[in-house]
């Protein structure tokens, strides 16, 4: 099944402005229950449980790492030192070039203030990079960059290089064999 660029384009826009809004919904919401949830406070029930458990799973070391993040990030919307390598001749097993998305997630949740401020955190909690107009920008970045380079059929997400499938090793975007 191939999914238009358009299509795509338009998929991407929805949910990179739903996940915009989300903390300003959160913030112009009373925390006082409602007799009958909306869709509105479902999102944000949603927002305020999820978000803080996916950031978990990205755990930050401080400030210094999250600034080594911003420092090796390109004008292209890569970050230096990751292996973008794809398709046929890229690794099955922990692809590399995940790790764009895990440098990826750990600045935005710092940018969104999803991260406990504790003692996991070294030296001082990364409160510089909450709102923090160069940590959207490379943040956004480095999405555009992936969903402007994303595979757009997705036999992709499956059989990548499977002989006969419609993903076959010299399709571009980011995919690789699966396994």
């Amino acid at each position: 099944m191939m999914l238009s660029t358009s299509r795509w384009s338009n998929a991407k826009t929805a949910v990179v402005a739903l996940l915009a809004s989300v903390p300003a919904i959160c913030a112009s919401k009373s925390s006082k229950p409602s007799s009958s949830p909306s869709p509105a406070s479902d999102l944000i029930s949603l927002y305020k449980t999820r978000i803080p458990i996916i950031a978990e799973g990205y755990p930050v070391n401080g400030s210094e790492q999250l600034n080594i993040w911003i420092n090796s990030f390109n004008s292209n919307g890569t970050y230096s030192g990751v292996d973008y390598t794809t398709g046929c001749t890229a690794r099955t097993a922990n692809w590399p070039a995940e790790v764009h998305w895990v440098d990826t997630v750990s600045l935005a949740a710092a940018y969104i203030d999803a991260y406990p401020h504790n003692a996991s955190l070294t030296d001082k909690a990364p409160n510089d990079f909450i709102g923090n107009a160069t940590v959207k920008n490379v943040t956004d970045s480095a999405m555009n960059y992936w969903f402007a380079n994303d595979f757009t059929d997705l036999d992709c997400l499956d059989d990548g290089g499977t002989v006969g499938g419609n993903c076959t090793c010299g399709t571009p975007g980011f995919w690789n064999e699966n396994w």
